[in-house]
């Protein structure tokens, strides 16, 4: 039963010869900080008055020497009264550092850290554990801070504990831990963090001992964890309080928060079935409420009813949903957003939920600086009667980036959780952010290089979350086209220098340019940065048009060639005549036209592009405004090698002809690989569409 050097001890106490001893010094820091919170100490005399009023005083005036005051040597009753006033102003001074307490020069108040002490019987050291934690742990640093807290003195690493405790640390034979440990069980820390996730990932342990050390260590655990969870709301850590909150969770669920085995935690369901419900797929509640009861029978060979109830019980759980509306005309450094909290599952009940009544969420949001802006604790009751709640967050702007993250998350179910993630607009963009951030102020004037390239600006869509929304406008912007842009461009074309660098065509408004109008044609081009085009990429720039037009007129003025074959397949002989050739073919229907005199290659390039391009597409794509001297219908022969009305000749006429030659050979050589079907009528079936550029 014992030891043989313990014997004499349990001997004396059963023939009740053994003295009783005091442990009141051992945790008298503890025990000052609960009187402090209950009142009972309010100043140094009364902590000296309520000190001997404890069955620790009557055992030191009698045995000093064993609670380690004088020094061996016998001492008064006011000596040992000395001694134990300086034992309780040392344990408050303790107390004021840690800022359990506040101690002024008259009185001792509790601070809520020290009411948080009290009211979960946290040890002194377990405290300052909590308090020094940064705010970013995660669930594994969760858990080496939770295994290392002083409530599991109790616990002792056996000899006979490790094989299965390194078993459970790593394995190839079994299932093991979520976070292995490195190296091999040496430390009682080592022991509670790998019984701990064991538990939580519903791994069998097989050792009895081990089964009731886990046993204590989950009761403890749930207790500390509940003072983390109200510790860390007040002091801050986004990160760390949203991981105390799933970890309190899965200590008391004994599940992962995101564990498949989620059908644990309906009644009838035991680990076994929960693992036959996973292995078939239903990892979720909601994959449970729409299998259907065969399925469920088959999956966990049970007979009927007993799948319709589990689906009934799962199809009983409430399901949430979380949205987020920025309210107010958008600020440089803040931002007023509204949450909004709804219950997803038609003719819910909280009284009959498989959640129970009192089932509770806790609404969390924080931001990328790891601030805790909001908790609110939110019940499926209220839920139910209100139909949804709002909260109202009054958000200042993060230096890490603007992203929110909202969690609502249940406090004693697995499955239930809902989280999203929302970016308030503001008027500024964000300076040193993560990522990239959207200019907010709309309409403002972007800045422009010297070579006239423009800056961007805000979209007009109202989208709320300009970064997740699939409009590539509102995460890249819109160009701000630079001041002039059209007239630069004109002023350039009539002077014939390059247009600015950067500068594309652009697609124009889709209404056609009058028919007639008085005074010279001259081609109006729209000139845009190449993000607004709204029509193929294809659309050459102003320096590729240039280039055309001096190799049109540089070709305008080469000597006549010889007839080069058309480009567009032959037609059949009964339709319409064949294009011209090196050697005249006769024809059965009709003869042969007479073949003209040989023309330039501008000629030759702007007669056939006025055959095979669309009038109103090429208005479309490129705003070309021709003067009526360019308006004309074929013959009625269809003979396609009649030549353009002449212009009046000078400098302004050859230019304006060479610009709408160069447009038209474009447009041609963008069509040559897919011919539209109206560019292969036959020659003889002119109509209105015939009408030439």
């Amino acid at each position: 039963m014992t030891e043989a050097a313990h014997r004499a001890r349990y001997e004396r106490l059963l023939s009740g010869s053994q003295l009783i001893e005091s442990c009141l010094h051992r945790h008298l820091i503890s025990h000052l900080n609960a009187e402090v919170v209950l009142g009972t100490v309010t100043d140094l005399e009364a902590a000296l008055r309520w000190l001997r009023s404890t069955f620790l005083y009557v055992c030191a005036v009698r045995r000093p020497d064993h609670y380690g005051l004088g020094g061996g040597a016998a001492l008064s009753r006011t000596q040992v009264e000395d001694q134990l006033h300086e034992l309780c102003v040392l344990e408050l001074d303790r107390l004021a550092d840690a800022g359990l307490i506040s101690k002024g020069e008259l009185e001792v108040v509790p601070t809520p850290a020290g009411r948080l002490m009290a009211r979960f019987c946290i040890s002194f050291n377990t405290m300052r554990a909590l308090q020094q934690m940064s705010g970013q742990e995660d669930l594994p640093a969760m858990l080496s801070v939770l295994a290392g807290c002083d409530e599991f003195e109790g616990v002792q690493l056996r000899t006979s504990d490790k094989r299965c405790l390194n078993a459970l640390n790593r394995s190839s034979e079994r299932a093991t831990v979520r976070y292995p440990l490195p190296g091999r069980i040496k430390t009682t820390q080592m022991k509670i963090n790998c019984l701990l996730q064991a538990a939580l990932g519903s791994i069998s342990i097989g050792d009895p001992s081990l089964s009731q050390d886990l046993t204590k260590i989950c009761r403890v655990t749930e207790r500390v964890m509940r003072c983390a969870v109200e510790y860390l709301r007040s002091a801050g850590g986004h990160r760390a309080y949203v991981s105390a909150v799933l970890l309190a969770k899965g200590v008391r669920t004994r599940l992962w928060p995101d564990s498949p085995l989620v059908g644990r935690q309906l009644a009838g369901v035991g680990p076994a079935l929960a693992a036959a419900l996973a292995q078939a797929g239903l990892t979720s509640l909601d994959a449970i409420a729409a299998a259907g009861g065969r399925r469920i029978e088959q999956a966990v060979n049970r007979l009927p009813p007993f799948g319709a109830h589990l689906c009934a019980a799962a199809g009983s759980l409430p399901r949430y949903g979380v949205t987020a509306e920025q309210q107010g005309v958008p600020a440089a450094t803040s931002a007023t957003v509204t949450l909004t909290v709804r219950l997803l599952t038609p003719h819910f009940s909280a009284e009959t939920s498989a959640t129970g009544a009192r089932h509770s969420c806790l609404l969390v949001v924080g931001d990328e600086d790891n601030r805790l802006l909001c908790v609110a604790r939110l019940t499926d009751g209220a839920l139910q009667r209100a139909g949804q709640l709002q909260r109202q967050l009054h958000v200042q702007r993060a230096s890490a980036g603007d992203l929110l993250t909202i969690s609502y998350i249940s406090e004693s179910w697995v499955g239930l959780d809902v989280r999203a993630e929302f970016s308030p607009v503001y008027r500024t963009p964000a300076v040193g952010a993560g990522r990239d951030q959207l200019p907010a102020a709309e309409g403002a004037a972007a800045a422009t290089t010297d070579a006239g390239v423009a800056d961007t600006r805000q979209c007009r869509h109202h989208c709320l979350d300009k970064t997740g929304c699939a409009h590539l406008c509102c995460k890249q912007g819109v160009p701000v086209r630079p001041v002039g842009t059209r007239e630069r461009v004109s002023r350039l074309m009539r002077a014939g220098a390059a247009p600015p660098p950067g500068a594309e065509l652009a697609a124009p408004s889709l209404k056609r340019p009058p028919a007639a109008r008085a005074g010279p044609s001259v081609a109006k081009v729209a000139c845009r940065p190449a993000s607004v085009l709204s029509h193929d990429a294809v659309c050459p720039t102003i320096a590729d048009y240039f280039k055309i037009t001096q190799a049109a007129a540089v070709a305008a003025r080469s000597p006549p060639s010889q007839p080069q074959p058309p480009t567009t397949a032959p037609q059949p002989p009964t339709t319409a005549p064949q294009p011209p050739t090196t050697s005249p073919q006769p024809l059965t229907t009709a003869p042969q036209p007479p073949t003209t005199a040989p023309r330039s290659a501008m000629q030759v390039t702007e007669f056939e592009c006025r055959q095979k391009t669309d009038h109103s597409r090429l208005d479309r794509l490129y705003g070309l405004s021709v003067s009526p001297a360019h308006s004309r219908r074929r013959p009625a022969g269809g003979a396609r090698d009649v030549p353009p009305p002449p212009e009046p000749d000078g400098t302004e006429a050859a230019q304006r002809r060479s610009i709408f030659s160069a447009w038209a050979a474009l447009e041609s050589l963008r069509q040559a690989r897919a011919e539209p079907a109206w560019s292969r009528r036959p020659a003889g079936a002119a109509g209105a569409s015939d009408t030439a550029i």
